[in-house]
């Protein structure tokens, strides 16, 4: 904490002025303050708030030498110290960042760059939601056509399975003509057994006769 003072001090009175004072000496100094002052009112929530913790961040402040920052810097260098990572990945890319060294002008454009991706991120999110869209209304079209082809072919093939069965109908009744005409008999006439050739009524079996053996 008492170098977090120290360079508080260099920074104010423009010895110098290094974002590393800010990021590696002051901001986790205040951070720490925050947390003891937290600790030091017994705050009943994770937020620093309440008059407790006012009053106990305050004696620290004061007896570090911190009391005299605006209360406008205490908090940018706060929730960048929160951020910090993705705060200086994001200070690392800018044209000129040593010229980001104020934890206010930092936050702020930081702010507004974030908000400026995540707007490009939801338009995004939004294109890529349009398109799945219309490729899922594609899709069920492609399907809904292939249906009714489907169902077209259905009836095509019951006509063809009617008309089939229809024929074999129709083959089974003129087998039995087929059969009579081969026979060389009208269809429905029955079978009649020949007559065998018999003696006539009355007649008598007469013995053969003695054949004669020649002289």
């Amino acid at each position: 904490m008492l170098e977090a003072g120290k360079a508080w001090t260099r920074v104010k009175t423009s010895q110098a002025r290094l974002w590393s004072d800010w990021t590696m000496i002051i901001g986790p100094g205040l951070m720490k303050a925050r947390a003891e002052a937290m600790a030091t009112c017994n705050t009943p929530t994770s937020r620093p708030i309440g008059r407790g913790y006012n009053t106990a961040m305050a004696s620290l402040l004061e007896e570090y030498d911190l009391n005299d920052m605006s209360e406008t810097a205490r908090a940018h260098i706060l929730k960048i110290m929160e951020n910090l990572a993705a705060v200086e990945e994001w200070r690392a890319k800018q044209d000129d960042p040593d010229d980001l060294n104020h934890p206010s002008r930092v936050w702020l454009k930081y702010q507004r760059s974030s908000t400026q991706a995540d707007e490009r991120t939801q338009k995004e999110r939004e294109r890529r939601r349009a398109e799945r869209r219309e490729s899922a209304s594609q899709e069920l079209e492609a399907a809904q056509e292939r249906i009714r082809e489907l169902e077209a072919e259905l009836e095509h093939l019951k006509v063809y399975i009617q008309e089939l069965e229809a024929a074999i109908e129709q083959l089974r009744k003129s087998q039995p003509q087929e059969q009579s005409k081969r026979r060389g008999r009208p269809p429905g006439s029955k079978n009649k057994t020949p007559k065998r050739r018999g003696r006539p009524p009355g007649s008598k079996n007469r013995p053969k006769p003695e054949m004669q053996a020649a002289p």
